[in-house]
């Protein structure tokens, strides 16, 4: 038995080739296999990553005009107190001219009544001169 014949070193050659072959179509069938997998599954992560894409540059689109709206804000809100700021410098300007305006109104009606007291008591010494223009001796005049 130590030695083997050449029909039966060939038929053992050919059962190897054979088994060899049948395992390389079972390796061939896996890789076909597993990049037919690979290329569906990268079709989908090429569309969940385009679908990403398409959201991540929406949201860069809501981010820049968020930026912008808060730069607006920022601006908006200085000069809201800038016209805050006016409006109490108006309303303290209100207050004193109305302060002014009150003491000028008393202050007229002050003269007003001395105007009208000495109007009265001019009335009055004119009335006492015509009397006394009556009363008077004609020779003096």
């Amino acid at each position: 038995m130590a030695q083997m014949t050449s029909a039966e070193n060939g038929s053992e050659l050919q059962a190897i080739i054979k088994q060899v072959t049948k395992e390389r179509l079972q390796l061939e069938r896996h890789l076909q296999i597993a990049n037919d997998s690979l290329q569906r599954n990268n079709g989908v992560d090429l569309q969940k990553y385009l679908s990403l894409e398409q959201t991540n540059q929406q949201l860069r689109q809501q981010l820049d005009s968020l930026d912008l709206l808060q730069r607006e804000h920022k601006l908006v809100e200085i000069q809201y107190r800038e016209k805050e700021e006016a409006c109490r410098e108006l309303a303290n300007t209100l207050r004193y001219k109305s302060a002014l305006c009150e003491d000028l109104e008393s202050r007229l009606a002050a003269v007003t009544e001395r105007n009208e007291a000495l109007a009265a008591a001019n009335d009055d010494l004119l009335r006492k001169v015509g009397q006394v223009r009556k009363n008077r001796v004609p020779s003096l005049i």
